[in-house]
């Protein structure tokens, strides 16, 4: 019989582990491109400007303007911005979801213990036993099988939430950075404009006097007086509005530097030269703008949460199977604890379904099949928006710039038609007050190019937003690298330190960070790049091509992918694993290793070796 019994049991979790390897609910797949985008040819209708290149757009592009100070400000926002410190935060809590979602895929556990005192019932049938202590302590396993895939839906789910939340986090840097060059734009461009209105207003002012001086001598009428200064007081009035503007700016960007409003930078004060881009502007395609709007994505990864909350709620049609045991004792005295008699233990499966009774089960999955529905919809708008938008904000640049051409050519004129004036004044042939007239139509045509430069400084501010660029990590941008790893490494509990003391050669690192697993120990991915000293002329001969050996390190604990043309010594110590290459000064080459569940390590020290120096750059990891 008990054969019989463990047979069938073995059969149950045998069936439930073959079925475990499916998961009810929609598969996902990436969505289609809406109406035809995908089909259509992906350069922008209104790309054909002079103004535009068909480049890729950089990844930093606030560098196109070529102003150091504006790059300070934009990094030092990136850092220290109270915005992006919420959506962070909001990003690690995300992860942190995820985290306990693949948690309860693992085993659990428990251990428990009881002690009191009380009587047991007889069933009314003879004289109750008495007063008695009893004590009870005992562990228990168990293991929910995945019979149906809920547990793999609710992972999916999770990790779906965090990848929007990710592409949130994307969106908010280049929000900030955009408002850093918008901010940094909008008060330099208020400079330039209180520069001309403030020559407008000396120049009406020596037309007031030389009006009442010719009143005086009966040339003028005291009416010519009067509107001389009307205009004189229209003109004052347009300076304070300015001066405001250029406050309102230094003020957001003080705010986004994550500053007091007052304690904007002070050499701002001055600026009136707006920053601008001197080449074409690299615009990529649309195919490029919908792989890179951060916005695209988040909804792309809503949807797909979204898919697989369908497949949870789909789940809850199914019976829940979960293998458990238990082991424990109970006695009425503490002796008795270690009594064979006292011993207890139970196996086997616990089955829990919702049966017949499953109409709140499908009441749940058309929920989130709506909901899928209706994700689908807001990302097929998002596609549609972010091409709208770049498409407007081409079509506005490109315009603005047409009307700033025509306005540069009006203050040429106006600069012709005002020394013309000038020399008829200088031979007695015009009088003075005509020259002020020619040069107050210069000082407009001045201001009119001014707003129309200051409306062009927000043009190329938006259509930058609009191209959704600046949240990627650049290559050659060190501390952009550092920053991001710094960040991903605090997510999961991780910190990084570095130290460079070799000047010969340098050392790049990344980190791809991994929450460590559900045991003690640290879960990651590492890789590194060695450059060679450049300015050295000894090359060794023989042929660089790129290894791929396997597992040659010397601890058990690492699993190691070698891209480098000689040993890596890899020596395990009580808290630390210290990685060294071999020294090295030909072509860049770099290493890659991966390590998890490493009970007694608590970080990793790379340290790489050069041919021209004895000193060392330790790269850790520690919890």
């Amino acid at each position: 019989m008990r054969a019989i019994r463990f047979h069938a049991l073995a059969v149950l979790v045998s069936a439930s582990l073959i079925a475990g390897c499916t998961a009810v609910g929609p598969e996902y797949r990436a969505p289609a491109l809406p109406a035809h985008v995908g089909e259509t040819p992906t350069g922008f209708k209104e790309g054909r400007s002079p103004a535009y290149s068909p480049a890729p757009l950089p990844a930093h592009w606030w560098q196109l303007y070529a102003d150091p100070q504006l790059d300070e400000l934009v990094e030092e926002a990136l850092k220290v911005n109270t915005d992006l410190r919420v959506v962070a935060a909001n990003l690690e809590r995300m992860r942190a979801v995820v985290n306990e979602a693949r948690a309860r895929a693992d085993v659990k556990t428990s251990l428990d213990g009881v002690a009191s005192v009380g009587e047991t019932s007889n069933l009314g049938i003879g004289s109750p036993a008495g007063m008695h202590a009893t004590l009870d302590a005992g562990i228990g396993i168990s293991y929910e099988l995945d019979v149906v895939g809920r547990i793999r839906r609710t992972i999916e789910a999770a990790q779906a939430d965090a990848d929007a939340q990710s592409a949130a986090y994307d969106l908010a840097r280049i929000t900030v950075a955009a408002n850093v060059v918008g901010a940094y734009s909008d008060a330099c461009a208020a400079g330039a404009r209180i520069a001309v209105a403030t020559r407008s207003v000396d120049l009406q002012r020596r037309s007031l006097a030389l009006t009442e001086r010719g009143m005086r001598a009966g040339l003028y009428t005291p009416l010519d007086a009067t509107r001389s200064r009307a205009i004189l007081a229209q003109l004052e009035a347009a300076v304070p509005p300015l001066e405001s503007s250029r406050n309102a700016a230094l003020y957001s960007l003080a705010v986004l530097l994550g500053r007091a409003p007052g304690d904007y930078p002070a050499q701002l004060d001055e600026c009136a030269v707006i920053p601008t881009v001197r080449q074409s502007l690299p615009i990529g395609d649309g195919a490029a703008l919908i792989r890179r709007r951060p916005d695209i994505r988040e909804a792309e990864r809503a949807l797909a949460a979204a898919t697989a909350r369908v497949g949870i709620a789909t789940a809850d049609l199914y019976p829940s199977v979960s293998l458990g045991g238990s082991l424990g004792t109970t006695s009425r005295s503490v002796e008795g604890l270690v009594d064979s008699s006292a011993f207890r233990f139970s196996v086997g499966p616990l089955i829990s379904w919702s049966f017949p009774n499953r109409s709140v089960a499908r009441a749940r999955i058309a929920q989130w099949d709506a909901t899928a529905r209706a994700a689908l919809a807001r990302f097929d708008g998002s596609v549609l928006s972010a091409l709208r938008e770049a498409e407007t904000a081409l079509g506005t640049y490109a315009r603005d710039l047409e009307e700033n051409a025509k306005l540069k050519v009006g203050l040429d004129e106006s600069r012709k038609a005002a020394a013309l004036q000038s020399r008829m004044t200088r031979g007695g042939l015009t009088s003075s007050l005509e020259l002020l007239d020619a040069e107050r139509s210069l000082a407009s045509a001045e201001a009119a190019l001014a707003v129309s430069n200051a409306t062009i400084a927000a043009d190329r501010v938006r259509l930058f937003l609009a191209l959704g660029g600046g949240w990627e990590t650049s290559s050659a941008g060190q501390t952009g690298e550092a920053e991001k790893m710094e960040q991903a490494c605090r997510q999961i509990g991780l910190s990084t330190t570095s130290t460079r003391n070799d000047q010969n050669a340098s050392l790049a690192a990344r980190l791809r960070c991994a929450p460590p697993p559900a045991k003690a120990g640290i879960g990651g991915d590492l890789q590194l790049t060695m450059q060679p000293d450049q300015s050295s002329r000894a090359v060794h001969r023989h042929d660089h091509r790129l290894s791929r050996a396997s597992s040659t390190c010397a601890s058990r604990h690492l699993h190691c992918l070698i891209f480098f043309p000689g040993p890596v010594r890899v020596i395990p110590l009580a808290s630390t694993v210290m990685v060294t290459p071999p020294p090295w000064n030909g072509p860049p080459v770099s290493v890659a290793l991966s390590w998890a569940r490493l009970p007694s390590v608590r970080s990793v020290a790379v340290r790489p070796s050069f041919r021209k120096s004895t000193e060392t750059m330790p790269l850790s990891w520690q919890r």
